[in-house]
């Protein structure tokens, strides 16, 4: 193909199925097939959007017919679909004056550059399909909010078991990355709070890291100190340690979120960084948590298994509650509690590379397809 003819600009115009490479994006709009609407179709899920966004997705609807090919027929719905999985933000021109997209032609060629200007049908595809992409964030983040307790848990509830000099700083943290989870749609669509919002995101992530040292070596401080036969004693460090299990698990919770969050919040789905922030994180449970963990509670265990030869019945009898959650949590942990982590981690961070698709209608409301 020749230079001019890459380097030729053109207003969109499609037939439905072809491949638009929008901003490195492959992108097809189609008519929907199916022989029910979406919202009678177990697969969609119908996304809650407001008046204002509405109206983006209605004029981006409207535009459809304009920008497809002549003999395209008008539909009561149509799909938009993202093979390779979420729409990424178009590149600027030089120029400033709007946003390039590669327009492909028959075999897959690139036919040329389409403009998208601040006004007409171009914009409204642009706007339109910036909007589809924080909406379709938004839906995977609630995998966040299935998945993680700290994200579900309200703050009186964790404050019943914070403690140490980390509490005020735990706390802090966990309220904003709440914050910025649930306020996610609304701050995406103002770019001064979205920048502000990410570098608050890699501050929480950092106090993470402090905090899971911080309660790691309170753990360890707690099992392997010099412990008398009496029950207060024992009872005592037995309950700290459960304690400090608890807000291991809500700073490690903190420290995967805010990396999530801040992937969603930066739309950096680089492969070579998802990678890397899943290799990192994945690294640290194993490491320095889960390892951590197994060892403390075992001896911790032992240490029971010993003082109890040394107790009176009743005492022993006492202390059998607090024995049995040293027993749940050590044989949790041995379960591979960390691979379950893992796994919920790779879930949430790769679901922007599934393919993605979206149902509109006229009166703008949007329908997303459940990812298999």
């Amino acid at each position: 193909m020749s230079n001019d003819a890459m380097n030729k600009e053109q207003d969109v115009h499609f037939q439905f199925g072809d491949k638009l490479d929008l901003g490195g994006k492959v992108c097809q709009i189609l008519p929907y097939e199916y022989p029910a609407p979406p919202e009678l179709m177990p697969q969609y899920e119908n996304m809650r959007l407001s008046d204002t966004q509405k109206a983006q997705i209605s004029a981006f609807y409207q535009a459809i017919p304009s920008m497809a090919s002549a003999e395209a027929m008008k539909n009561a719905f149509y799909v938009v679909k993202w093979p390779d999985g979420l729409p990424h933000e178009l590149i600027p021109f030089k120029d400033g004056l709007g946003y390039m997209g590669m327009v492909r032609g028959e075999g897959g060629k690139f036919a040329g550059h389409a403009r998208f200007l601040s006004m007409g049908p171009q914009a409204l595809m642009l706007n339109a399909f910036t909007l589809m992409s924080i909406i379709t964030c938004q839906f995977f983040l609630t995998e966040i909010n299935r998945k993680l307790t700290m994200i579900n848990q309200k703050i009186d509830k964790i404050l019943e078991f914070l403690y140490g000099d980390k509490k005020a700083e735990l706390l802090s943290e966990i309220n904003f990355v709440q914050y910025a989870h649930a306020n996610f749609r609304s701050i995406m669509e103002h770019s001064e709070q979205r920048a502000a919002t990410i570098q608050s995101l890699q501050s929480a992530r950092k106090t993470a890291i402090q905090d899971i040292e911080f309660y790691l070596a309170d753990l360890n401080s707690t099992v392997h100190q010099k412990l008398s036969d009496k029950l207060p004693d024992v009872e005592g460090a037995v309950d700290k340690a459960l304690q400090a299990h608890q807000c291991l698990e809500f700073a490690i919770q903190l420290y995967m979120t805010a990396n999530l969050l801040e992937v969603y919040y930066a739309r950096n789905y680089d492969p070579a960084y998802l990678k890397y922030v899943e290799d990192e994180i994945g690294n640290y449970i194993d490491n320095k948590y889960e390892k951590q963990l197994i060892a403390d509670f075992n001896s911790l265990k032992t240490t029971l298994e010993h003082k109890r030869k040394s107790m009176w019945k009743a005492d022993y009898e006492k202390l059998n509650g607090r024995i049995q959650k040293v027993d749940e949590v050590t044989a949790r942990l041995m379960e591979s509690d960390g691979k379950e982590l893992k796994d919920k981690l790779h879930g949430i961070l790769h679901s922007v590379e599934q393919p993605t698709e979206c149902c509109i209608c006229a009166d703008g409301t949007m329908y997303l397809k459940k990812q298999s």
